[in-house]
């Protein structure tokens, strides 16, 4: 019986490691400009003058779309969401 090439195996275990790590880094740099996103428009309010509601998920992505002037991505939405759960 032949034995498998070692060599192929390893790589392809390798190649897979790789292509989750690559996912990985695509998915946090998508959070990561969100989180930028969300920052600059938050620093557009004036928390003196305005209430921003940071428990009412449909409340803040109104306002955060006010600010934006278009809609949100669906990065922000989910970041929207972790804020809200904090």
């Amino acid at each position: 019986m032949k034995r498998p090439n070692i060599n192929i195996l390893i790589f392809n275990k390798i190649f897979q490691i790789e292509l989750i790590a690559k996912d990985t880094i695509n998915k946090e740099r998508k959070m990561l400009n969100a989180i930028i996103s969300i920052k600059q428009l938050l620093n557009k309010i004036d928390f003196s003058a305005e209430i921003v509601p940071i428990n009412d998920f449909d409340q803040l992505k109104e306002l955060l779309i006010d600010l934006k002037n278009e809609p949100l991505n669906e990065v922000e939405l989910k970041l929207i969401q972790r804020i809200i759960k904090i």
